[in-house]
């Protein structure tokens, strides 16, 4: 039996495959979930032991769901940058109708994030046909004419993996069906025996910097820690990680002190936000400071005009110069026809080109859904508002840890 196949459609590569999805090198990994995100069987079950607590409390945060709700986590051990949940399990009430509609507006959603979140790579399992029971050979059939119409129709570069598992019980020949669909979709789809007119379509994960890799690290030493107490494991263990944790702390705080090869400027960082909110801007600067001190980011908002200046020239500049632009979402912010019409209409213009991200930060509860900027991933990740949380300076702690990842993900820019 045929145990991989490739396909090429548009400026995106596609390969069905049967294997292990842990070990996939996607920057994210789809997962198969309930509606209250238990991770309790089949993929979900594998990917929150592989990725270890962190990725279960992170996904806590968000129940409950609706059925073809798609929660964005983050991978924890996980090689990965993201997991995406997708709720194939839910009350008979909540959701779309049935398995068909289910799968749709999930893939679609999942497509639909990637560029907001800059990753290029994803890996699927064959939706909902575990704990769920969705139809094999149905789900192949929805599957690969979503993927393949989403792939068609966009001309952002992907590379898709789609892993069939057979568990035990069932016939490994049953997923054969994911083969026959996209044979049948040619000549939409092309095989990738013809290989891509430009390799470089497909991009490839940037090398990690130090910081990154020691933040990994620090994230394994902390998950180890927490094992160890929970199951009461020796003290000289739980001593001797801890000693680890601290050498850890002090070769971040080395390579963050570093000078680098070639000088970089720091990440501008332009805040849009409505004057009635000015208290959460002000929250926000102040939560920003170590990452200004370092030179990692150089911050800007209106209240940085100074007299005499045209200010809307000052907007306009500061805007254009910006590399990431921050919109703190609340009503007054939704009800300003300058910010939405202006300040958010450009910053999509900038993102479509390649010259800025954005990130909607979510300050107080609001109807934003059909707003431009739904489509982008917010903060804090699990969609509750910062006015909403028990504790706002640890929900400021996420977004400002939001924002140092997306900083850091951005090219450095060399000075003139």
């Amino acid at each position: 039996m045929v145990s991989e196949r490739s396909y090429i459609l548009g400026p995106s590569r596609l390969s069905v495959r049967f294997g292990d999805l842990l070990t996939s090198p996607a920057e994210v990994l789809v997962s198969s979930d309930d509606y209250r995100l238990t991770m309790g069987g089949g993929v979900s079950a594998a990917i929150g032991a592989a990725a270890g607590s962190a990725l279960v409390v992170d996904a806590q945060k968000s129940i409950p769901r609706r059925l073809g709700d798609v929660v964005v986590t983050s991978a924890g051990l996980l090689r990965a940058r993201y997991v995406f949940h997708v709720i194939t399990i839910g009350p008979a009430d909540g959701g779309p109708a049935g398995p068909e509609q289910t799968i749709e507006m999930a893939v679609r959603r999942c497509f639909d994030l990637m560029e907001p979140l800059d990753v290029h790579s994803i890996s699927f399992p064959a939706l909902g046909t575990g704990v769920a029971g969705y139809s094999v050979q149905r789900t192949a059939v929805l599957m690969a004419t979503v993927i393949a119409d989403c792939l068609g129709k966009s001309s952002y570069p992907f590379e898709v993996s789609l892993y069939l598992y057979a568990r035990p019980g069932v016939d490994e020949r049953e997923f054969v069906a994911f083969y026959e669909e996209f044979a049948r979709l040619r000549p939409r789809v092309a095989p990738a025996d013809q290989p891509l007119t430009d390799d470089s379509l497909v991009r490839k994960p940037p090398a990690e910097s130090k910081l990154i890799v020691l933040e990994r690290e620090r994230q394994r030493l902390e998950q180890k820690i927490v094992e160890v107490r929970r199951l009461q494991g020796d003290e000289a263990n739980e001593s001797q990680l801890n000693v680890e944790l601290q050498r850890n702390q002090e070769r971040r705080l080395e390579a963050a002190s570093e000078k680098p090869n070639q000088p970089v400027k720091p990440a501008t960082l332009f805040i849009s936000y409505a004057h009635e909110d000015q208290e959460y801007l002000a929250m926000l600067i102040k939560q920003l400071s170590d990452l200004k001190r370092i030179g990692i980011v150089q911050s800007w908002h209106d209240r940085m005009i100074t007299a005499g200046d045209r200010w809307q020239d000052a907007i306009d500049q500061a805007l254009e110069e910006a590399r990431v632009i921050v919109f703190l979402i609340s009503p007054d912010f939704i009800a300003s026809d300058y910010i939405n019409g202006v300040e958010v209409k450009r910053a999509k213009e900038r993102h479509a080109q390649g010259l800025a991200r954005i990130i909607p930060v979510i300050i107080k509860d609001v109807f934003w859904e059909k707003n431009p900027l739904s489509i982008f991933q917010a903060l804090p990740a699990d969609g509750q508002s910062i006015a909403g949380a028990s504790n706002k300076d640890k929900a400021f702690v996420e977004v400002v840890s939001g924002i140092y990842k997306a900083i850091a993900s951005l090219m450095p820019e060399p000075t003139s």
